[in-house]
């Protein structure tokens, strides 16, 4: 199905390629049946709702401004289990501290510390299930750390994007 996109240019839907090619890999490294997912700075929702169309039992996809995008494509797919908030990505982390994720997609825009934020965030918040995984989209030149989890493959896509795939480090 073709979700709808937001209008503008506050938002940078990932591209249908990266995330076929993002599927195809993690469809060989999990079973998504039964998984929760969280999608941070969800855009268009495509990321979780991809994961609810694979059997993910639970998705609560999180923007500040394009609910009612993700709104239409959640109706428009017929997908239970979506949960969708209009809400700052951080101020949304605090609420959610109780709740463990085996998926977490962090989708910001490029070259503004977001990415390295959310990660922290997840790691302080312990969000991310012990076997979980944690795919983090970054423009291709920019550098993610975290003494907390490590990265078990990186994918680049050009000059412009790359998609980390993290979990925690083993103690």
């Amino acid at each position: 199905m073709k979700l709808k996109t937001p209008r503008g240019m506050s938002t940078r839907p990932t591209a249908d390629r990266i995330k076929e090619s993002l599927f195809n890999v993690l469809t060989c490294m999990i079973e998504f049946d039964g998984r929760r997912v969280l999608d941070l700075f969800a855009g268009s929702g495509a990321l979780g709702l991809e994961a609810l169309s694979r059997g993910a039992s639970t998705a609560v996809l999180i923007d500040h401004s394009s609910t009612e995008c993700i709104i239409d494509n959640a109706q428009r797919s017929k997908l239970d289990g979506a949960t969708i908030l209009r809400a700052d990505v951080f101020r949304a982390l605090d609420r959610l501290s109780a709740q463990k994720f085996d998926l977490i997609f962090v989708d910001p825009p490029y070259h503004h510390g977001l990415a390295q934020r959310a990660v922290e965030t997840i790691v302080e918040k312990n969000l991310l299930s012990v076997d979980g995984l944690m795919i983090v989209e970054i423009g291709a030149d920019e550098k993610l750390s975290s003494d907390a989890v490590e990265t078990i493959r990186k994918i680049n896509y050009g000059r412009t994007t790359a998609l980390e795939i993290m979990r925690l480090k083993a103690e």
